[in-house]
């Protein structure tokens, strides 16, 4: 039987929207672009004055989904639609959270939300997102997730703590950190993905030996691991289009996990 907190962690989990990830803790942090759907982002609202960088972005209301996702067919829905989503268009969109997660305090705050004295063991970042332009190699058109330095210049590689990008066409996507190539991880063929939406997750913990790992799954598949660089918390969630890729955010769901 499991035990009693255990049991009820589920009910005790706080969700905080991603307008207050700056001012307010939890155990669950949502991103839902339907927020501001139907509008250009870059300026004055909710999320810029919570501590956001936006950039010329444009937030796309969701179409063309049967209900719930139509039939399944190995768990994988026949006709999920387009998410509600922002869409990084133009040479330098940014889409940049606040730094606040994966640190000792943030993340000691989530355990006592859910009545343990334990620190969470993993930190998850799961995104719905589409490369809709894939064929150059731009190692910062992508998402993911960046150092606790990150402010308007996300797109310096320098910065990337654990993120997502596409080498390009007959190329493979990746998931790297901190601009060196030997923190690299190779994943699935460019060909094999395509334009269309995915489910992508990151997640972050240590492994038998005390070393942190992020891991990397597309639709569940996993990919491998890369070790970040060390001394980087608070990490912040972000995205970034260079010059020819294309990326488009749907919903993300950033949550610690106890598991």
């Amino acid at each position: 039987m499991p035990g009693i907190k255990n049991f009820y962690l589920p009910l005790a989990r706080k969700h905080v929207m991603a307008d207050r990830w700056k001012d307010d803790i939890g155990t669950d942090f949502w991103l839902q672009p339907a927020l501001l759907a139907g509008t250009t982002v870059a300026g004055s609202n909710r999320l810029v004055d919570n501590g956001w960088t936006l950039e010329a972005e444009h937030a796309v209301a969701g179409s063309g989904g049967d209900f719930l996702g139509g039939t399944l067919t190995a768990g994988v829905p026949a006709v999920p639609g387009i998410p509600a989503h922002f869409a990084l268009l133009a040479t330098g969109d940014i889409l940049a959270s606040p730094a606040v997660f994966g640190g000792y305090d943030h993340a000691m705050a989530a355990s006592a939300i859910v009545g343990k004295n334990d620190r969470p063991t993993k930190l998850v970042v799961d995104v719905r997102a589409a490369f809709t332009t894939l064929t150059a190699d731009e190692p910062t058109s992508g998402f993911g997730l960046f150092e606790d330095a990150t402010t308007t210049t996300t797109a310096t590689e320098a910065l990337q703590l654990a993120f997502i990008s596409s080498s390009g066409t007959g190329g493979n996507f990746e998931l790297n950190t901190n601009a060196s190539t030997t923190l690299t991880d190779v994943g699935a063929t460019v060909a094999s993905i395509s334009t269309t939406w995915h489910d992508w997750r990151i997640v972050l913990d240590y492994d038998t030996a005390g070393v942190v790992r992020a891991r990397w799954y597309i639709d569940g598949a996993y990919q491998g691991y890369i070790v970040p660089t060390t001394g980087e918390a608070p990490y912040a969630f972000g995205a970034h289009t260079l010059t020819t890729n294309v990326v488009k955010i749907g919903p993300v769901h950033i949550f610690y996990d106890w598991g």
